[in-house]
């Protein structure tokens, strides 16, 4: 007889549960009426390791629902098309999901206040530089309420500023914070825009719980996010926190199905809606009506496996049902593999083969490897099939087109009906046309290890297949920038790293290392991305020559790493241009990198002298141009304005004036150009000054320090009336600039209109003390 061909599962106790929540009504009810509108939201916490079968029953318990009449999504998050670095991109991946099924009216706000989290951001940096005084004010006095409070570390921070760059990060986030208070103040930001600048993730979620129970209203929703084991602690407690708990607290008819670990319970402190703060440790000491559902999924009910093995035609005797729970521990995948093995080799073969001499030193996982591994050794005797199955794992992602070509298929065969035949056979071959991960594993590994021919010979097919796509790609998109944002784009770099992977390790790291370098200034994430799939390949023992692994730590080191360590990175792959195949746009941007970790260490004259270097390197790449303009601008703005203020520095001129080389259309760098000119040459320059401020105000009309800084030329060259027309608009878009007060009382004392200048005195004094010289 053979395997059944569903899925075992088992859980019965759970979806009957899970059904017991949704309620029983009935087709004409479900048609008419809100599914939900009884239901009390609830949270089911399903955990246990990976492989355990969170996932599949997780799924049946979606289906329940979308039968009962519920709207459902999952968010897979070792399927989203990255996995979530911080908070945004949690919501990112949540929202999409969302969208597909409530429409993306009902995330408006969500998207809305998205789109504006970093424009706002480039306001209050900007904001920032135009009125260095207020600044350097706001910073004094947060360095005063820091050093009061109890927090020794804080107080040690604040008492040691000497410049921005000592400052300590919760004063630096406190000055911000102040800043955009009194942008708001000012009517520069809205009151909106302040608090998403302070707590974008705190805002965000609002919206999108918001977003969440709207949808509720209309029609009941099951969510279920899976795999939750592989977001980071943190991120796992932000998703409880914000948005999972607030949800659930709102209203009826709404389900959320976490898939992950079981130990949630680090202590922390939380803001509720109202603002309180208070402490909680886990889902139970948010939700206690009704209190979430935990299923521990680390056994089956012995029932469930007898009827299991009754159907595959084995008799279930007692000590047999115990011999399967011992070795599939909680894991349905591992339940199929033991009966596939006692239907071919027998009850008597498989109790003899399969247990390790010493079961209580083997967790779950361990044991489902050896199962997995056993059952491939002895059961897996097709060589045909065994050659598909390698070939499968191989690839990153099934592609049907790759298989053709790795499998030899003729134009006539079609690769969906080997894996429906494959799936038929083997409980490993998912549904989807996929490999249970064990499996997948197992094999990954092996090929490496005993059998690197047939991987060399699979893996030259795959590459063969990928590179002309990939290249073809590659050259439809020739502006760098543009290039990393776009998603085939990216799948299709690491489809091709893995195949090279399997096949030829030079050209391998002639492909990471460009590709990655190219990733470290467009898309970081992407770069760790593509660091990732080549570490499975790193980790691997004799793999690789110690040559290339060297090379491919020092990538590590400049990505992943910080300061010195990704310094040493950075130095170690522009040594060796040649044998990692970079180009002149490469070894810019690894100077830039240079540049870019040198200022944060607090040395901006050596950030720019690097900088000048990668300018030796700059292409004709618009993407990156303005990547390296912004570079020096933010090297110009170290420089050129110490301690808050403009200083005279042929440093920050320098800087100023390849940015705008670089770039010439940003107006803060033709801003930054023109206070430098006029600051360093004075009445020399200040024709020059006028003409670059001048550009600066075409391309930003409400740009105030701009016309500030332009009133400073005329006032050089003397022409006292353009001047204070100039002082008058900038005073205008920002009413609270004493230094545009002062500036204009000076044009006014030129004039000798004494009375007018005397006033514009005590209202920068007003403003800002230290006019008092």
């Amino acid at each position: 007889m053979a395997i059944p061909k569903h899925i075992f599962v088992g859980r019965k106790a759970e979806l009957e549960q899970f059904q017991l929540v949704l309620g029983r009504q009935g087709k004409l009810e479900r048609m008419l009426m809100n599914p939900g509108r009884n239901v009390k939201s609830r949270v089911f916490l399903p955990y246990g390791i990976g492989g355990i079968g969170k996932t599949e029953l997780s799924k049946r318990c979606l289906k329940l629902a979308q039968d009962a009449g519920w709207k459902t999504l999952c968010v897979d998050w070792e399927q989203v098309e990255y996995r979530p670095a911080d908070a945004m991109q949690v919501m990112d991946a949540i929202a999409d999901a969302l969208k597909q099924i409530a429409g993306a009216e009902t995330l408006n706000e969500y998207l809305d206040d998205r789109n504006q989290v970093k424009p706002t951001r480039d306001r209050v940096q900007r904001y920032r530089a135009e009125h260095p005084e207020e600044w350097q004010k706001l910073l004094e006095l947060a360095r005063t309420a820091s050093a009061a409070m109890p927090d020794l570390q804080t107080r040690a921070a604040a008492t040691a500023i000497t410049t921005t760059l000592d400052l300590g990060p919760k004063i630096l986030a406190k000055t911000y914070d102040m800043l955009a208070d009194k942008m708001v103040e000012n009517k520069i930001l809205k009151e909106r825009e302040a608090k998403l600048y302070k707590n974008a993730d705190t805002q965000l979620a609002h919206d999108l719980v918001k977003a969440i129970t709207q949808t509720t209203r209309e029609n009941a929703l099951a969510i279920l996010l899976d795999t939750c084991e592989v977001l980071s602690p943190a991120l796992e407690e932000f998703l409880r926190d914000s948005i999972v708990v607030p949800a659930v607290k709102q209203g009826t008819g709404l389900i959320f199905i976490v898939s992950g670990r079981y130990n949630q319970y680090r202590e922390r402190e939380v803001e509720d809606d109202q603002g309180s703060r208070h402490r909680v440790k886990g889902y139970a000491d948010r939700l206690d009506d009704p209190p979430p559902i935990t299923w521990d999924l680390s056994m089956f009910a012995d029932p469930e496996v007898v009827e299991y093995l009754r159907e595959c035609g084995i008799e279930p005797t007692p000590e047999l049902v115990s011999f399967v729970q011992q070795l599939a521990r909680g894991v349905p995948f591992a339940v199929q593999l033991v009966a596939e093995a006692l239907l071919k080799l027998g009850p008597e073969r498989v109790q003899r083969e399969f247990p390790p001499k010493d079961p209580s030193e083997f967790d779950t996982r361990e044991m489902v490897t050896l199962v997995a591994r056993r059952f491939l050794r002895y059961c897996l005797d097709n060589p045909a099939d065994e050659d598909r199955l390698r070939a499968l794992a191989m690839l990153r992602q099934r592609d049907d087109a790759v298989l053709r070509a790795v499998w030899g298929l003729d134009a006539n065969a079609k690769p969906r009906q080997v894996l429906i035949d494959l799936e038929a056979r083997y409980g490993f071959v998912q549904p989807e046309g996929t490999l249970h991960p064990v499996v997948r594993d197992f094999l990954r590994e092996s090929l490496r290890a005993d059998d690197c021919e047939t991987a060399n010979r699979l893996g030259k097919v795959m590459a063969e297949f990928y590179q002309p796509r990939w290249q073809s790609e590659t050259d439809a998109l020739p502006i760098l920038g543009e290039r990393l944002s776009e998603r085939r784009w990216q799948n299709l770099t690491l489809d091709t790293l893995n195949a090279l992977s399997w096949s030829d390790e030079t050209r391998t790291m002639q492909f990471i290392a460009p590709r990655s370098i190219e990733a470290l200034e467009f898309n970081w994430t992407f770069a760790r991305n593509l660091v990732a799939l080549g570490q499975e390949f790193r980790n691997a023992p004799d793999w690789w020559s110690s040559r290339t692994n060297r090379r491919f730590d020092s990538l590590t080191r400049a990505i992943k790493e910080e300061g010195e360590q990704a310094m040493e990175g950075l130095k170690a792959l522009e040594r060796e241009p040649s044998e990692l195949n970079l180009e002149e746009a490469h070894k810019c941007i690894l100077r830039m990198w240079r540049a870019q970790n040198l200022l944060k260490q607090g040395k901006p004259n050596d950030a720019l002298n690097v900088s000048l270097e990668a300018e030796t390197s700059a292409t004709t790449d618009n993407s990156l141009r303005a990547a390296l303009a912004e570079t020096f601008a933010e090297i110009g703005g170290a420089v050129g304005f110490k301690r808050g203020a403009a200083v005279r520095s042929d440093e920050g001129l320098t800087c100023y004036e390849h940015a705008v080389a670089l770039d010439s259309s940003k107006a803060g760098y033709h801003n930054g150009l023109g206070a430098m000119l006029n600051e360093t040459g004075g009445k020399v320059t200040a024709p020059r000054a006028q003409q670059v401020l001048s550009d600066a105000i075409n391309l930003d009309p409400q740009f105030a320090a701009a016309f500030n800084n332009r009133g400073n030329a005329y006032y050089y060259l003397k022409e006292y009336t353009k001047a204070i027309a100039d002082y008058d608009r900038a005073l205008a878009l920002d009413p609270q600039d004493a230094v545009a007060y002062y500036n204009r009382g000076n044009a006014y004392y030129a004039l000798t209109e004494y009375a007018q200048a005397i006033a514009d005195y005590d209202r920068a004094l007003a403003l800002d003390p230290q006019y008092v010289n």
